[in-house]
């Protein structure tokens, strides 16, 4: 209300994101608490206004792909049997590490085998990177190893079997380029393909 009467004006508020596993995890009466904050917040700052009503709502919803790789899990059977690809058998938070290696140095027996792998282990920098790694970590692990480029997809089988490119590297003119896939089966899988 000013001295010329009611000013009317149109406001958007939105809510923080949330992630939900599960639906079970969705709780409407934190949403309205998300909503009402902000408004309340615009009006403590001594704007006086006050809601007259709701002109639209939106709930957006995506699905929720997490994709980040750790230790050892079995290649599914239908991916193992086209001998295309080397998960080598870890049990660490390095899975990354040891799939770069097992393309660096492609072991004629056993390719599984973290053995193989492990006296290549100080030919990569991997100073002040955490493991496992994420993917928004690649060009850090790409500029700490300059001669290595690295492409990360992920591969989902359901609902129908597809690839998502999650890191394509900028660096596609290197001598070794390596592609790394994450298998996405209901918990998370590495696997390597060398071109």
């Amino acid at each position: 209300m000013t001295e010329d009467g009611v000013q009317e004006t149109d406001a958007g508020f939105r809510t923080p994101m949330q992630t939900l596993t599960d639906i079970e995890l969705f709780d409407p009466t934190q949403l309205s608490a998300s909503i009402n904050e902000p408004i309340e917040c615009f009006n403590r700052h001594g704007s006086g206004w006050q809601i007259d009503h709701v002109i639209d709502a939106r709930l957006i919803s995506c699905i929720y792909r997490p994709t980040q790789g750790s230790s050892f899990i079995a290649t599914p059977m239908s991916i193992a049997n086209k001998k295309a690809v080397t998960n080598v058998k870890n049990y660490d938070n390095l899975c990354f590490v040891w799939s770069v290696l097992a393309s660096l140095h492609p072991a004629s027996h056993n390719p599984g085998r973290l053995s193989n792998y492990e006296p290549h282990l100080d030919q990569l920098n991997i100073t002040g990177l955490s493991f496992p790694l994420r993917v928004s970590h690649l060009r850090k692990f790409e500029e700490l190893n300059r001669s290595i480029s690295v492409n990360v997809n992920a591969y989902e089988h359901e609902p129908v079997p597809e690839i998502i490119p999650l890191y394509i590297s900028p660096h596609f003119k290197k001598l070794r380029i390596i592609i790394i896939i994450i298998i996405m089966w209901k918990v998370l899988l590495k696997v390597l393909v060398k071109v």
